[in-house]
């Protein structure tokens, strides 16, 4: 309720001290729905969906988080400090949308395909990585990045996959 209020809001935060407040996502405005009443838009400059971040992808399931990457640019070049949210899939299912062939580097057929795919889409999130660090080296003024994750995923262990459930995959999330 405090976060849909904009009480403890970290947009809110970052208008107070001089920030730009930019979310770029890519995900749908109907991926979105779920999230949007807790950003607290009203302390935001640009508020950006799969649909504006990219508006030629045809299925928002099988989107690559590096279509952030542009309109990241875009915003870095306006010169302004900037607090930018980059909201991604990640390695978020389904996982076998989650890379392309040039990417599926895990094929191992002892292996449950879904293993495979979810190692891919960690592929595909590390060239992400990648190139969100080159963009960034580019700019003149020192960033700070902290990547969080709104939750975990089993990938079968204790017959598990995916998320939703209440076990120490779908809670324990990295922070880096």
């Amino acid at each position: 309720i405090k976060a849909a209020k904009g009480e403890h809001c970290i947009f809110r935060s970052a208008k107070q001290i001089g920030y730009s407040t930019h979310f770029l996502s890519a995900q749908s405005g109907q991926q979105l729905r779920y999230i949007a009443p807790y950003l607290c838009t009203a302390y935001l400059d640009d508020y950006r969906s799969l649909e504006s971040v990219s508006p030629s992808t045809i299925d928002s399931n099988a989107v690559n988080d590096r279509v952030l990457l542009p309109k990241l640019s875009e915003v870095l070049s306006s010169g302004t400090k900037h607090f930018i949210m980059l909201h991604q899939r990640g390695s978020h299912g389904p996982w076998e949308l989650r890379s392309t062939s040039a990417t599926a580097k895990f094929k191992d057929k002892d292996k449950n395909q879904r293993i495979n795919d979810y190692d891919n889409s960690v592929v595909e999130f590390d060239l992400f990585w990648n190139e969100l660090k080159t963009i960034l080296e580019s700019q003149k003024s020192k960033t700070l990045v902290i990547y969080l994750s709104d939750h975990g995923e089993s990938v079968g262990k204790d017959g598990r996959w995916g998320h939703g459930f209440l076990a120490r995959s779908s809670f324990e999330v990295p922070v880096l």
